[in-house]
């Protein structure tokens, strides 16, 4: 009888060394999250660099037509 409540104690909890091995892996996974935001996070940072270039070229190309248009306007007056 002695023997059956000492197994039932053991089974209620978990051992140190589970705990220990569940937060290790707890930490190797958060480290490996945490270096993918970053890498995703410059990637993000980088194309919003390429589309404000991209917009800048584009705006330029723009103002050149309209003041083309313009000047070209005005010498026929």
């Amino acid at each position: 009888m002695l023997i059956n409540n000492k197994v039932k104690k053991m089974k209620k909890g978990f051992t140190l060394l589970e705990l220990l091995v569940v937060i290790a892996l707890m930490g190797i996974i958060y480290t490996i999250t945490l270096s993918n935001y970053a890498g995703l996070n410059k990637s993000v940072e980088l194309q919003n660099t390429l589309y404000d270039i991209a917009l800048s070229i584009r705006e330029t190309q723009v103002y050149g037509i309209n003041k083309d248009w313009i000047l070209q306007n005005l010498q026929i007056m």
